[in-house]
């Protein structure tokens, strides 16, 4: 289960996770509060995601490797790794066309640093990485978060 925050200023960006990891769909097969989801982008910023763990680890360690990374090139690699993470675990296809990628990066706008954070995300953007808007807190929660929230009562 992961939550990850994001927000753009003019002046920063910031991306946050915790460090759980569930193993299978409800954590049936325990899980782990010290891993570090939050992977470091030479040159760039960081990594993180909400879904299939394996999906989201394999392609932010593939491109914390790149030594030069631009949009078309992390949406490419996004690409590749999605359709080998699909063949691979098809039983999965579903949960990680609904997984949720987090990249921050600096890029230059008008000769000046601009923070940027965006999105992958298979099943509402394609392939193309879709940045957050500047000035607006983007939480994202665990697929079936709001499903179990229904069940819920709340208490005043």
């Amino acid at each position: 289960m992961s939550v990850v925050i994001g927000y753009v200023s003019d002046y920063f960006s910031i991306v946050m996770t915790d460090t759980r990891i569930t193993y299978g769909k409800n954590a049936e097969m325990g899980w782990n509060d010290n891993y570090e989801k939050l992977v470091s982008i030479p040159n760039m910023g960081w990594a993180t995601g909400v879904g299939v763990f394996g999906f989201i680890d394999k392609f932010n360690r593939k491109l914390g490797k790149m030594e030069q990374t631009t949009i078309p090139i992390m949406e490419k690699l996004f690409k590749k790794t999605l359709e080998q993470e699909k063949h691979n675990h098809e039983f999965l296809k579903d949960f990680i066309d609904t997984t949720v990628i987090t990249c921050s990066w600096v890029g230059i706008q008008e000769d000046k640093s601009k923070f940027r954070v965006g999105l992958f995300n298979k099943e509402h953007f394609g392939h193309r990485l879709v940045e957050l808007g500047t000035h607006h807190i983007t939480i994202l929660f665990p697929y079936d978060y709001w499903k179990n929230l229904a069940g819920w009562k709340i208490l005043k």
